[in-house]
């Protein structure tokens, strides 16, 4: 497509679109595929072209595995996907190869426990040669089992007369133009070609909602030694995996069941049974990493003085793609646009300071708003607040599959004015491992009431990705290390968010959130 003249071939929307849909698998070595055009194994022969990289052995991912000229790659990967999704399996989208043809698959791979193969076939007897970094293979996850539910009808263009109107509408426009160009007209030519499907847009001017012209995917992160997010559960019978860590006393350091390390013990007098874990055994909580890793301390290391100093490799979580594999819970639309502004207005119009005294550290002076604060003046508004984070709870509750009820301790307003910034920091940790006056604090959640300024991204360095985040979106995470998380510098406007954190321990919850007040049961 580069090769056109003036990049032509980008403005077919549809085929730069699908050209960015799936993740390519790359050859590892440059190699040849020969066949002679007979029908027997043998009469297909893969070899090397000059020396192998490191490591690349290659039988292990290259041979002739089926007859008639059929070629295997094996990719090395096990993929899994979440109950109900597959992967379509198939050659590079939109990247034709002469003399060999690629051979498409649908995978279950929600439970396969078995890696998949990516088949070619050649067309014609001859040599085909894959250059090492060469995309061999797309995969693509999609819904199971979703075209049964779809019927397919034909009707004429006249049993649709608004849907004729348009069509009419785009034809007339699309000839007219084409018309001005072969004249020559200078206007014509200067616009060289109409953009209507491409922004969205029909010819009288009416934008089309929902409307993609971009698509960004998540780089695939290296997370080895973590427990996958759809690992499936331990034979009953199988050894409980444990992990070698410094515990605080009392905090169990298995895998499976019990509590996770890191995570706060409930309370006396409201502790869970021994015989019910805090989540089920399926929960992603089960395999997170709950101490400082390498990645930790790599990502902060990308920070100076708020700013991003070296963006080389870090996922951008921002798009609409990133949602399928995170750990952590991510809402988009979670207020209201509405929600949004009336929140943000009372924001912009208080007086942050009225707390100054209450709040011990200087960070957090005249920037805190409590839930009591706007309760005492707004009523309705703290009805949304409390409404949000009892929703917040609900989101964490399922996504972490808990058996066990969570506590806001705090629910606020913060500001982040122009030139503000958080260094990266856990929840529920300090990073020198001594105790922290808010170990308790076993999740948060943070809304975001605006987004009308610029930098002010969440950045994760355990992940090392970033977020941007949109009005009304809300995002939940543990308190570890896993979910260190800090806020890169406002550099223009102001940032309006609704942070909250969340507690197994009962006796932590904020009172004025919660309308049962009597005492809790003595230890």
């Amino acid at each position: 497509m580069d090769e056109f003249s003036d990049r032509h071939a980008y403005r077919c929307l549809p085929l730069s679109i699908a050209n960015t849909h799936g993740w390519d698998i790359l050859c590892p070595a440059d190699v040849e595929i020969e066949w002679n055009g007979r029908p027997e194994k043998t009469d297909l022969v893969v070899r090397a072209v000059g020396a192998l990289p490191e490591g690349v052995v290659l039988d292990d991912f290259l041979r002739s595995h089926f007859t008639r000229g059929v070629v295997t790659f094996h990719t090395t990967y096990m993929f899994r996907t979440p109950p109900g999704w597959n992967i379509l399996v198939s050659g590079p989208f939109n990247h034709p190869k002469h003399g060999i043809a690629p051979l498409t698959g649908v995978v279950e791979s929600d439970w396969l426990p078995y890696p998949f193969t990516m088949n070619w076939i050649m067309t014609a007897p001859g040599t085909v040669r894959f250059a090492r970094g060469e995309p061999i293979c797309t995969i693509m996850p999609i819904p199971k089992n979703y075209l049964g539910d779809w019927d397919i009808m034909v009707h004429d263009l006249a049993d649709d007369p608004a849907m004729g109107i348009e069509h009419e509408a785009f034809r007339v426009a699309r000839d007219g133009f084409q018309k001005r160009l072969d004249a020559k007209d200078p206007d014509a030519i200067k616009q060289a070609w109409q953009r209507h499907y491409f922004v969205g847009r029909h010819p009288d001017g009416t934008i089309v909602e929902d409307h993609i012209n971009k698509v960004r995917l998540a780089s695939p992160v290296d997370a080895t030694g973590q427990r996958p997010i759809h690992a499936k559960p331990a034979p009953p019978t199988a050894p409980v995996a444990r992990i070698s860590l410094k515990l605080d006393a009392g905090r169990s350091p298995l895998l499976t069941g019990g509590a996770l390390p890191g995570m706060s013990k409930v309370a006396a007098g409201s502790r869970p049974s021994p015989a019910t874990p805090a989540w089920e055994s399926d929960s992603v909580l089960n395999g997170m990493a709950t101490v400082q890793s390498r990645q930790n301390i790599a990502g902060r290391k990308r920070l100076r003085d708020g700013l991003l100093i070296d963006a080389d490799g870090v996922t951008d979580l921002t798009g609409d793609t990133m949602r399928a594999s995170l750990d952590f819970v991510v809402v988009p639309d979670f207020l209201s646009p509405a929600q949004c502004e009336a929140l943000a207005a009372f924001a912009r119009g208080e007086d942050f300071s009225r707390n100054r005294e209450l709040i011990g550290d200087d960070y957090w002076k005249s920037r805190l708003l409590f839930y009591s604060d706007v309760l005492a003046q707004r009523p309705d508004l703290a009805a949304i607040m409390k409404a949000a984070s009892e929703g917040s709870v609900q989101q964490i509750a399922r996504f972490y599959r808990l058996n066990q009820p969570i506590f806001a301790d705090t629910l606020q307003l913060v500001r982040w004015s122009e030139g503000m910034h958080m260094v990266p920091h856990a929840d529920r940790a300090n990073p020198d491992g001594s105790p922290h006056q808010f170990a308790h604090r076993d999740f948060a959640s943070i809304i975001y009431l605006n987004d009308d300024y610029d930098g002010g991204e969440l950045y994760f360095p355990a992940l090392d990705a970033i977020l941007k985040p949109r009005a009304g979106m809300l995002v939940a995470f543990t308190g570890g290390w896993r979910h260190e998380h800090g806020v890169l510098k406002v550099r223009s406007g102001v940032r309006f968010t609704m942070p909250a954190f969340y507690s197994f321990d009962r006796t932590r919850r904020d009172l004025a959130l919660y309308d049962d007040r009597a005492a809790d049961p003595a230890p």
